[in-house]
């Protein structure tokens, strides 16, 4: 899987990532992020 975002002054959307890539790696533990 491979993403690409620009950060800015949507500080939610950045968070919103983080969300989902912790929940992402706690599903699926061999991943690395």
């Amino acid at each position: 899987m491979y993403g690409m975002t620009k950060f800015g002054d949507n500080i939610e959307d950045e968070w919103f990532i983080v969300y989902v890539i912790k929940q992402i790696t706690k599903e699926f533990p061999e991943l690395v992020a």
